[in-house]
């Protein structure tokens, strides 16, 4: 396993069926920061900067389209990847819609999300430059 440097990823949402995965990850030089809604993640942007985001979708409908409308503005700005332990497919395709990078379930392979984040970061990093 190759040790990258520290890639800093803004979680949105409820990601507790990840912990695992993200602690996997960060071995990987991954940290993740965590924040409970699409709001939390509009203030701390202000003032921390993130190399890629990964979006845990809302159950409730409603607060599903505030996120697919928070992920429609952020997207030219950074990678947001989508991330739900659901197995129903539609909130994922409305999210690819919207402009997400990539998305993933809790059944994703780490080997996967590893991957997904690398492209989101390599993909940050050029926009910036």
């Amino acid at each position: 396993m190759r040790t990258r440097a520290a890639h800093h990823v803004l979680v949105v949402g409820s990601a507790a069926s990840f912990s695992p995965a993200f602690e996997e990850l960060g071995r990987y030089g991954y940290r993740f920061e965590e924040v409970a809604d699409t709001q939390a993640a509009r203030t701390y942007l202000l003032r921390h900067p993130a190399d890629a985001v990964l979006l845990c979708l809302p159950t409730a409908r409603a607060e599903a389209q505030g996120a697919f409308a928070w992920l429609r503005d952020v997207k030219e700005e950074l990678p947001v990847v989508v991330i739900s332990g659901e197995a129903d497919m539609q909130p994922y395709l409305a999210a690819m819609e919207c402009g997400a990078f990539d998305y993933f379930t809790s059944l994703t392979p780490v080997a996967e999300m590893e991957r997904v984040l690398a492209n989101a970061v390599r993909w940050r990093r050029q926009k910036v430059a």
